[in-house]
């Protein structure tokens, strides 16, 4: 009833997530920290099946916590690091927060999806977090109430940058503490993401996994099993 996370980055870079599909995790489901360093999440699905066991990780509290980018506010090592870009991810039923929780670090979500019926905040901008959510789809009540929260509130640790802008069920946003510019990824890369209206269609069609998986056959792509 207490464990670790599905997926965990610690010192990784050049690292590239896609069509997974995270279920289930005990204390989160995908973390990234100590120092790890361009990392891109694509296609990914992030949800809960089973309900929360008391003595778990967040004992009987709902400790439904999806994605913890940056493990604490005096991790040094990952100032100018966890650069990230989340891409056509999904953060299904059952989430209840960190979709994705920051640390230090860029964020990019772009063409994201947020559904959870549970959800107490999507987005959270934590200590020296500089993050630009664009072009997502915030459909469910819970989600569209607190899309992103501020979670730099400890003392001495109170910098962070958010924007929104483009969003479906967010309104357009830019809030900061600390006098760091605001995160453009326009100046880092080149992308044409998709039109927000469109992301609930199509992520909630492509996302997740795209093997299937039996039991004494193996791992399937289109029908053909292998060994």
């Amino acid at each position: 009833v207490d464990g670790y996370d599905n997926l965990t980055l610690q010192n990784c870079q050049f690292i590239w997530v896609d069509h997974c599909d995270f279920q289930d995790g005990v204390d989160g489901n995908f973390d990234c920290n100590n120092g790890s360093d361009n990392i891109c999440v694509t296609w990914c699905r992030f949800r809960y099946l089973i309900s929360p066991w008391s003595g778990g990780s967040g004992g009987s509290n709902d400790h439904r916590f999806s994605d913890l980018w940056g493990s604490g506010d005096s991790s040094t090592s990952d100032n100018g690091k966890l650069r990230t870009t989340f891409a056509n991810c999904w953060w299904d039923e059952g989430c209840r927060e960190r979709m994705p929780r920051v640390r230090f670090g860029q964020i990019h979500i772009v063409n994201c999806l947020y559904s959870s019926s549970v959800t107490n905040y999507c987005v959270g901008a934590g200590y020296k977090s500089n993050i630009y959510v664009e072009k997502s789809a915030f459909t469910s009540t819970k989600a569209q109430k607190t899309p992103w929260k501020n979670c730099a509130t400890s003392s001495g640790y109170t910098d962070y940058n958010i924007t929104l802008t483009g969003n479906t069920g967010a309104s357009d946003v830019q809030s900061r503490s600390g006098s760091n510019s605001y995160f453009n990824p326009y100046s880092y890369y080149s992308y044409s993401p998709m039109a927000a209206s469109k992301v609930q269609s199509e992520i909630s069609t492509y996302a997740g996994a795209t093997l299937t998986v039996t039991a004494g056959s193996g791992v399937g792509a289109k029908g053909s099993f292998f060994a």
